[in-house]
Order: C-alpha cells, then sequence, then structure tokens
C-alpha cells in the first residue's frame, strides 16, 4: 500500500514566539522549530536565538482515536496457491480455492495471508493512531513557560462488540477445528460452518453461514506515543506535557520493533511510551548542544530575575548570566511522564538525591555527558539504565573539568523484573498489567 503522508509543520526563525492561545497542530506528524541566526551553522557558543512557548500555547502531535467494530478484526481468504505454499498437505485438498474468513490478530498457521493483511484498505484517521514528533532546535535558548503544553500522546482503537464469524474446519474424523489454530499437516474435509445452496436452472450456488460467530466484547488497543526533542545551549522546560498511552485489555507482551511495511505493532504488545531526547545525539567528542542539567522539582521562569535584579521578561530578556544550568523536572518523566528519556549535554548532568524517577516497564534513561552525578534513584522495571561519562565538545564550562561519573551514597538503579499474578481469583475478568517479567539491564 501506498504510505500515507505525514502532516508536517516547520517554523524557522531567529526570535520564534507562540503567544497565549496559538496552536500548531499535527495529528501523528511532526512540528519542526529551529531558531538560529544561521539555521545551517552549528555555533560554537550561544548566537541569542530563542524559541518562546508562551502559556496557553500548545504545540500537538498526538495520534489520532477512532471507533471500529470487532468484527474489522476479521478478513476473507481465498486459499490459492500462494496462501499454501508451505502448506502442502492442502494445495490440492478439499480447501483449495475456498474462501475461509480469519481473524487477522491470529491469523492460521493453515495459510500465508500477509497478502490478504497488506491488502486492507485504511481510512486516514487510522493511518495516524500513533503520537508524532515534536523537535525544537535552538541556537540560543528555549523556553516552555507554565501553562504551555507538548503533546505527543497515543492515540486509540475503541473496538465495539459484536459477533467473530471464523470459519472452522472439519477434520476426516468429524472433528471441528477453528482455523485459527487449524493443523497444516491434517487433511481438512471441508468448512464446518457453511452451507452451500446450488440452483440446477441458473447453474449457481450461493453459500451461507450456518453457525453463529463467536461473541467479542468492546475493547480498546491503544497506539504508540510520539517524541519530543529539545536541543538548545539553554532551556527552561516549565511547561506539561501529554505523553498519554493507553493499554487495552490484550496489551501485554512487551513492546517489539514493528515489522516492515506494517501500520502498527501487533494488537498484544503494550504501546510505547513517549519519548523525550535532550541534547543532540552523537558519539563521543560530539557537541550535544546542550549544557549544564539538573533534574529537580523546580520551576524556573516564575521569580527569574535579570542581572540588575528585575523582573525577567521572556519576550524581550536574555537569559541572565546566573543561568548555567537547565532543570528537567520529575513530574515530566516516567510513569506520569516521558517513558524512554535520552539527555546529551556538553556539562553537567546531576540527578538530585531528593529524586525519585519511577518509569513505566520497559521503559529507558540514559544520561550521556561529560560529568554525571547521580544521587537519588531510578527504576525501570524490565527496562534499561545507561550512564556514560564520555569527553564532550568543548565550549562549555564544567566543573570538574575531567568527566567522570559519580554514585553517591544512597543512589539507586534498578531494572529488575517484574512480579505478575494472574491468578482468576484475583483478576475473574483478566490482568492487564504488562507482563515485564525479565530484568532489564544497567549500563555504566
Amino acid at each position: 500500500s501506498v504510505p500515507q503522508l505525514k502532516s508536517d509543520i516547520k517554523m524557522t526563525g531567529y526570535d520564534i514566539q507562540m503567544l497565549t492561545g496559538s496552536v500548531a497542530r499535527a495529528t501523528s506528524g511532526t512540528i519542526e522549530v529551529t531558531a538560529a541566526k544561521t539555521p545551517n551553522e552549528a555555533p560554537s557558543q550561544s548566537d541569542g536565538s530563542r524559541f518562546y512557548l508562551a502559556p496557553g500555547a500548545v504545540l500537538d502531535v498526538s495520534g489520532a482515536s477512532i471507533v471500529l467494530p470487532v468484527s474489522s478484526n476479521v478478513i476473507p481468504v481465498q486459499l490459492r496457491g500462494s496462501e499454501l505454499a508451505n502448506s502442502p498437505l492442502q494445495q490440492n485438498g478439499p480447501l483449495r480455492s475456498k474462501t475461509v474468513y480469519v481473524d487477522i490478530r491470529t491469523g492460521t498457521p493453515l495459510a500465508d495471508i500477509s497478502g490478504e493483511i497488506d491488502a486492507i484498505g485504511h481510512n486516514v484517521v487510522e493511518r495516524n493512531l500513533t503520537g508524532g514528533t515534536i523537535a525544537i532546535q535552538s541556537h540560543g535558548d528555549a523556553i516552555l513557560a507554565p501553562g504551555s503544553q507538548v503533546d505527543v500522546a497515543g492515540g486509540q482503537i475503541q473496538y465495539t462488540a459484536g459477533y467473530l464469524d471464523t470459519t472452522s474446519l472439519l477434520t476426516a474424523t468429524g472433528q471441528i477445528v477453528n482455523i485459527g489454530s487449524a493443523n497444516p499437516n491434517v487433511l481438512y474435509t471441508g468448512i464446518a460452518n457453511s452451507t452451500t445452496v446450488a440452483d440446477p436452472k441458473w447453474g449457481t450456488s450461493s453459500t451461507y453461514s450456518s453457525t453463529a460467530g463467536t461473541y467479542a466484547p468492546g475493547y480498546v488497543e491503544g497506539k504508540d506515543a510520539g517524541t519530543l526533542s529539545l536541543s538548545a545551549p539553554q532551556f527552561i522546560f516549565d511547561g506539561t506535557a501529554n505523553t498519554g498511552t493507553v493499554a487495552g485489555i490484550y496489551q501485554r507482551l512487551a513492546d517489539q520493533s514493528i515489522p516492515t511495511g506494517n501500520l502498527y505493532r501487533a494488537y498484544n504488545q503494550v504501546p510505547q511510551a513517549a519519548t523525550l531526547v535532550i541534547g543532540a545525539p552523537g558519539n563521543s567528542g560530539s557537541d550535544f548542544g546542550v549544557g549544564n542539567v539538573t533534574v529537580a522539582s523546580t520551576l524556573m521562569l516564575p521569580g527569574l530575575l535579570n542581572d540588575d535584579g528585575s523582573a525577567f521578561n521572556p519576550l524581550t530578556d536574555p537569559l541572565p548570566a546566573s543561568y548555567t544550568t537547565s532543570v528537567l523536572r520529575p513530574a515530566l518523566l516516567g510513569t506520569q511522564g516521558f517513558g524512554n528519556v535520552s539527555v546529551y549535554t556538553n556539562g553537567n548532568f546531576v540527578l538530585l538525591a531528593s529524586v525519585a524517577l519511577e518509569f513505566p516497564a520497559g521503559g529507558s534513561f540514559g544520561a550521556y555527558a561529560k560529568s554525571i552525578d547521580i544521587e537519588g534513584s531510578i527504576d525501570v522495571p524490565g527496562g534499561k539504565i545507561t550512564a556514560v561519562a564520555e569527553p564532550t565538545a568543548s565550549g562549555y564550562s564544567t566543573s570538574p573539568p575531567a568527566f567522570a561519573l559519580t554514585l553517591g551514597p544512597k543512589a539507586s538503579l534498578t531494572a529488575r523484573g517484574g512480579w505478575v499474578n494472574d491468578s482468576p481469583l484475583l483478576y475473574p475478568n483478566g490482568n492487564s498489567a504488562p507482563l515485564s517479567i525479565n530484568g532489564g539491564t544497567i549500563s555504566l
């Protein structure tokens, strides 16, 4: 199928201001903001450019949502040579050229139905369910004021209850087997839940379902959240972030890479949490584009003063010389925020002792800096924690000058596997907790 082109918004300028009430929205698409005096050149120090997102202003790339009948998961498949290529026993058997109905979520061992799945038509809403990407780059600073919002939330499909009329097959011994679990090494004599009526006068025949389908209750299938990347020598991130995902009753397995050509991950995988990237990823010695970063529960813009003691005005004033460290608030990270976080800084990265970051199962946290000091705790069940102290580009003062990785006396890094109890006594309607039971990785 032809890829669906995504919406794309680009803003480029020296001083970019999105004022109160302004909204830039590209559903499941991309918003690119570049504040720079010379956009195509990377300066060795701040060039005074700025991106300002005012209170009440919104950058929105959240995914769409749609309502579909649960029966839309069932498709007709005509069993021809290509479908039966890996089932030699069936190639010239009674099922050859028959039309069967298969649930695309589980498929069938009997036939290759990938071609029919690829041919399913999807409207524009169905093609834009995941969160998109917001990329903010400034060669000076970026200010996201309190009350501003970035929205990278994932969308969802709400399946309404209905009947699933999948095909049942008949064996030579009279057994009835649903096509979803049909053994390709068993010869089937025909289709059990249909009957064919012939009209000898006109030489035609019609096939009718002779058994009722299986009732399936409605459910939700959530889609992946998107990504925010923020790169500026100094930034103020006092705004909020909508990073939500919805995990349905069947979405319990760890998220895996999405196969090439597929719109979305498998129906039973947990939707991927939102991603936050601070700085520009690169190898050792690279210019990560960001100065010092500290994780602390502090709003920076309220009460910020200019060097002369006057109130700071983000519309007109440069950041004061005393503002040497950008701050990430814990409220933006973890289970209620970005579940996959990477911080790249040319200077110091500090996690204060008062900070306890708790990420969703299977999430990730990575810090790449000249100096890393972790005094608090990071908990990523079954996920990944990475801290790399390495040489970075010059131009940002650091103390101490040598690159170093420090774990404080009360620091705690945890990537243990989770414990899940699926007892029907506790969860008579099924447990929807993610099955992240394997331990993750910690790399220092």
